[in-house]
């Protein structure tokens, strides 16, 4: 099945071939995707290297890319077919601090330049940094749709429990916080 036109995008980690450079890996999807033009494949392979920071390492074998490089390369991938919807599947999972924060800011982006985004992930953390309108599905129904605000107000508070080695002393110091209840 072909995917229409203006939507790209790439579940978990994308996988390229590790023994071609990022720059080969790309120009295959571009051909693989209908662009026939071998000029107009290595100008667009061009810019979407350099958007995604990725155009000093572009000649390199992805074999030696870290993580968050071949998250870069994936999303470069997307790119390539200048997406009016793009989706992604935890496009963070197995990113340190730094490469997480690289990619979010790249989506957010193309979100701030027109594109949808859709984004499938279990942060909520990076959710509510990324998203406008957060949609929970639960079992294959619509459960939530709204803000991160509007989920807050119906969630209801958090609940723990705690066993210590001493429960009168913490239950004694519990008792001076304003949001523990003993």
């Amino acid at each position: 099945a072909l995917v229409p036109h203006g939507v790209a995008g790439f579940v978990d980690s994308p996988t390229f071939y590790p023994y071609l450079s990022g720059r080969r890996n790309l120009a295959l999807l571009a051909r693989l995707d209908g662009t026939a033009n071998e000029a107009r494949v290595a100008e667009r392979v061009g810019e979407v290297l350099e958007r995604v920071g990725l155009a000093d390492r572009a000649d390199a074998r992805v074999g030696g890319y870290s993580a968050g490089m071949r998250q870069r390369l994936g999303l470069a991938g997307a790119l390539l077919r200048s997406p009016r919807l793009l989706l992604l599947d935890e496009p963070t999972n197995s990113l340190d601090p730094a490469g997480a924060r690289d990619l979010r800011s790249h989506v957010r982006r193309l979100a701030e330049e027109g594109a949808a985004v859709l984004l499938s992930s279990h942060d909520m953390a990076e959710v509510e940094d990324l998203c406008s309108v957060l949609t929970i599905v639960h079992r294959g129904r619509v459960v939530f749709s709204g803000s991160a605000e509007e989920l807050r107000k119906q969630a209801p508070a958090a609940v723990h429990r705690l066993s210590t080695s001493d429960d009168q002393r913490a239950g004694t110091i519990g008792a001076t916080q304003p949001d523990v209840q003993i």
